[in-house]
């Protein structure tokens, strides 16, 4: 999984749905397509791969999903704080971008039954000590992903952070010495630390936060029918092993 930071930044600003209304179409073939909204810019869940394809664990396993159920879906690149709200206005039907399952977000989408599970991790430099829970990050300068759990589960510590509109920014803020550490989810802080190679020698995860989180996809509460497709092919692949061949696949790992 060997990416390059100017093919993720680029790939944020690349947004070209198929169906520009988002809703569900009906394809040329007769298929039933349902909008897929994806922040690319989050390894290895979702990212532009070196041919500039979106790839990721989510992905694929939507790729799976279809085989099992007949239904299609068509994947576009979005900035993550905008990925509920565009579903709310019917841009898109389904989310895909390792949402933590809230209470909150649960008044306003559904959500698929889970298909993993992550716990938040503390990244830092190489040579700084000390910064291993939540009560270690306060007073310093803390990086997140505007919109993220990561952004709420820091404040709700008093802990005062700088927002970023995707990953990369905050990684490479970080590795260039402008705040001392990133809060981001463990499997995503992993495939930068340990199989980028832009970061793997200046980087490490350092520490963890006391949380474990649930991820599902999110789904437009006029989606019934979507949801229903997302979680029979979930549950198949969880009954044949395939969801798990696709966390080793993609290092996701808790």
């Amino acid at each position: 999984m060997k990416k390059t930071l100017v093919l993720a930044l680029i790939a944020l600003s690349l947004l070209a749905p198929l169906f520009a209304n988002g809703s569900k179409e009906e394809a040329a073939s007769g298929d039933v397509v349902y909008t897929v909204a994806a922040s690319c810019d989050y390894p290895p869940l979702e990212y532009i791969d070196d041919n500039g394809n979106i790839v990721g664990y989510e992905i694929e396993m939507l790729d799976e999903i279809s085989k099992i159920t007949g239904v299609k879906f068509n994947i576009v690149n979005v900035a993550f704080d905008g990925i509920i709200a565009g579903i709310q206005g019917g841009q898109y039907d389904i989310g895909a971008s390792g949402f933590t399952v809230t209470e909150d977000r649960k008044l306003v989408v559904d959500f698929t039954e889970p298909n993993g599970a992550f716990t938040l991790s503390i990244v830092t430099q190489k040579g700084t000590e000390g910064l291993v829970d939540e009560k270690s990050l306060i007073g310093k300068k803390v990086g997140v992903q505007i919109g993220t759990t990561c952004q709420f589960a820091c404040e709700d510590a008093g802990i005062t952070v700088s927002t970023y509109d995707d990953a990369p920014s905050a990684m490479l803020d970080l590795a260039n010495g402008n705040i001392d550490a990133v809060v981001i989810d463990n499997v995503v802080a992993n495939d930068f630390v340990f199989t980028n190679e832009s970061y793997s020698k200046i980087l490490k995860v350092s520490g963890s936060f006391s949380n474990q989180d649930t991820m599902a996809m999110v789904v437009s509460k006029k989606k019934p029918e979507a949801l229903k497709a997302l979680n029979e092919g979930l549950k198949v692949l969880k009954e044949n092993g395939k969801l798990e061949e696709l966390k080793k696949k993609y290092n996701f790992f808790f």
